[in-house]
């Protein structure tokens, strides 16, 4: 083969290669995206607790005082023996970010066990997906702020401090042991 002579190329590689190059590139700028979006996010949840620092140290306080009186409850003591772990609050998020009423497939919850471990897990079509330890009693409320989404802290705080989680705790403790 002489020097000036060229390799004759397929069109069709040439062609997959152009794709294959295009479907490489695009992923890269989809991943950047992806980046981008979930930086603006956490730095937009950021400012949200810096803006709120007050009225979630006043939740996150609320709910730590809430569980602190439940585990010196003799009422709770029993209630944690009886069934072990006791879920408290359960709102729709996902990724510690809420979720539209529409997703009603995934949602966060508390929990409270008898070693007097706080816990947050998600769960996805009610199996659980992820869990945190949040803190053990007695919950420190800067762990709740740090870890917790702001409005679902307020959220819990409203939920424990109304009364309502009474309400949540019977229809969902079990009928029956087995």
């Amino acid at each position: 083969m002489k020097k000036e002579e060229k390799v004759k190329i397929p069109e069709s590689i040439i062609t997959k290669l152009d794709n294959l190059e295009r479907k490489k590139k695009d992923r890269r700028n989809r991943d950047r995206l992806a980046k981008e979006e979930e930086k603006t996010a956490v730095d937009a949840l950021k400012r949200l607790k810096k803006d709120r620092a007050i009225e979630l140290q006043s939740a996150a306080s609320s709910v730590a005082a809430w569980i602190g009186l439940f585990y010196q409850n003799p009422i709770g003591k029993r209630l944690l023996k009886a069934v072990g772990s006791l879920k408290i609050f359960c709102a729709a998020y996902w990724l510690g970010m809420p979720v539209p009423e529409a997703y009603t497939t995934t949602f966060a919850v508390i929990s409270l066990d008898a070693k007097g471990n706080v816990s947050y897990g998600e769960r996805y079509k009610g199996m659980p997906v992820h869990e945190t330890f949040l803190d053990m009693n007695p919950v420190n409320p800067a762990v709740l702020v740090e870890a917790l989404h702001p409005d679902y802290l307020v959220a819990l705080a409203d939920h424990l401090v109304s009364g309502v989680v009474w309400e949540y705790i019977e229809n969902f403790l079990p009928k029956e042991i087995y």
